[in-house]
Formats: C-alpha cells, structure tokens, sequence
C-alpha cells in the first residue's frame, strides 16, 4: 500500500484526460488473477492506456495491455477516494491467452466451461476471450471470471 496521494482529489484540479503508454512491463505472482490461474510471471511487452478524470472519478476508456502469453483489454471506473486505498472499482475486461499452459489454467478456473482448452489450442484466428470484472477497492480488489 502506498502512502502518495492521487492528484486531484478534493484539490480542486479538476479533470483531464491522457494517454499512458509503457513497454517492457510484467505481472508477478503477488496478482490475484495470476494466483487463481497458476501463473508467476506474465511479462507485456506494451501496455496502452486512455483514460480521462472527472472531478474523483478516473475513467479508463481503453486499456489494452499485449504480450507473447496473453492480451488484455480492460475499461471502466475507478472512484478516487481518501484515503487512497479505499478508491473503488468498476472495471471490465477480457483476457486472451496464447499458450496452451495458460489456456489450461483458465479452463479448469472458469468451471463449466471444459472446451476453453481446444478453443485456446488452435490458431491465432480461433482466439476466444474470457470476460471478467474487477470490483472491490485498491486494497482488497475483487477479480471475477465471467461465464
């Protein structure tokens, strides 16, 4: 947990809007939805982010986030709170795997739906996304795979 505050809440600064873009990023294990799916590591190799700020409200108009094992594709709002930790979150995504391990991983996490690995085997063309939300708070966030 960070101590720094995020600029514009209850400063009067307003809103604004931007692009991130970062390169050469990874996940590590300490990631909930890297735990639940048996994953250590997940390096990207771009990271594109648009997004705009209104008054304490953050919205990510498009996040896409690309690398050799996976793509995710992520939007929604982020309420800005004090402190901090206690922002809220309403994101939604999708989750493309490429490898085989990971698609496996995500077959037996998402039940019910047993031909997730034979989808995610096949060619780039045959690629299938699995939705999920995130809720809950920077501090406790809540990942959950959608059927």
């Amino acid at each position: 947990t960070s101590n720094d505050n995020i600029a514009g809440i209850g400063d009067g600064l307003g809103g604004g809007s931007g692009t991130i873009k970062l390169s050469e990023c990874n996940l590590k294990s300490e990631n909930i939805l890297l735990k639940q799916i048996g994953v250590g590591t997940v390096n990207f190799t771009t990271v594109d982010i648009e997004w705009n700020k209104s008054e304490d409200v953050i919205t990510i108009e498009n996040l896409n986030a690309k690398g050799a094992d996976m793509l995710i594709g992520l939007r929604g709002d982020i309420v800005l709170k004090t402190p901090q930790e206690n922002s809220t979150l309403d994101l939604k995504g999708e989750l493309q795997p490429y490898s085989a391990k990971l698609s496996s991983s995500l077959a037996r996490l998402a039940s019910g739906l047993a031909s997730l690995t034979s989808l995610f085997s096949g060619s780039s063309k045959s690629r299938v996304g699995i939705p999920f939300t995130i809720t809950g708070t920077f501090e406790q966030p809540r990942i959950i795979p959608l059927q």
